[in-house]
């Protein structure tokens, strides 16, 4: 559902592929559920991952918990997004039932590829320029250590981070210098999509921070509010995996003298 939902929205602006854990079938109800938002699922065929372990992606999207969970590494991704739909192959019942669940994992989606793509779209921003800035993020030698994922669309950029024992402080919580690296590194990567030709540096910072956290997640959003020539003031929250709100960051970022080169992995 989540291929043929881009290949519907996208308009031909993207390669896309989709494979699961181990190959099936495409499920009668997905077909059926799709055809009645005019996407027709009836040429598509299961696949599994090995074929794709050596490609490279510019993102790959999993978008159950127990996907997540098996998916193997894919050493040519660039990067990695964790959408947590329920899985709708596993509600038993009445026929009635399981359509309705895969109804409701179909608008769900449906709604996820469309913030995903949208503002992309809609702008004419440089999704090019958006898929480079990820992959130099990723590159960076200090995200060896922190294992990060990103998701950068026009003016937003998204992180998540796998909570471990080495982030924690002598009281067994993620310690303050995490928050502030998963929210200012979202409120970069959202100023730094609006700038196609330099680095950006973040000029000031603040942070408040609301709740500890231990396990899970990280999830930082970052989103622009304004935009000028020489600066961004951008607006960010960290939140945890059942969405509680963990800190607010607010910053400026401007624009340095640095041309973005492959050399700093803007490739």
């Amino acid at each position: 559902m989540a291929e043929g939902w881009l290949r519907h929205l996208g308009e031909d602006r993207f390669e896309v592929s989709s494979a699961g854990s181990m190959a099936t079938e495409v499920r009668p109800e997905a077909v059926a559920v799709m055809n009645e938002v005019g996407i027709d699922l009836s040429g598509y065929t299961s696949k599994t991952l090995d074929r794709y372990l050596y490609q490279a992606f510019d993102l790959v999207v999993t978008v159950c918990d127990q996907a997540r969970d098996s998916c193997p590494t894919l050493p040519h991704a660039a990067a990695r997004l964790h959408w947590s739909i329920a899985d709708p192959s596993a509600v038993r019942g009445a026929d009635q039932d399981v359509l309705s669940a895969f109804r409701e994992a179909r608008d769900e989606i449906g709604e996820r590829v469309h913030s995903l793509i949208g503002p992309a779209l809609e702008s004419g921003a440089d999704v090019e320029h958006l898929r480079k800035l990820e992959r130099m993020y990723l590159s960076a030698p200090t995200n060896e250590y922190y294992r990060p994922e990103i998701a950068i669309k026009a003016g937003e950029a998204r992180i998540e981070i796998g909570v471990r024992p080495e982030f924690f402080h002598a009281a067994g919580g993620v310690h303050g210098s995490v928050y502030f690296k998963a929210l200012d590194d979202a409120c970069f990567f959202a100023a730094a999509s609006q700038v196609t030709d330099v680095f950006v540096l973040t000029r000031q910072f603040n942070i408040n921070l609301l709740r500890p956290v231990s396990n899970g997640r990280l999830h930082s959003i970052g989103r622009v509010l304004h935009a000028s020539r020489s600066s961004h003031l951008v607006a960010g929250e960290l939140h945890d995996d059942r969405g509680r709100l963990l800190a607010r960051g607010e910053g400026t970022f401007v624009r340095s003298k640095v041309p973005l080169d492959p050399a700093m992995g803007y490739r």
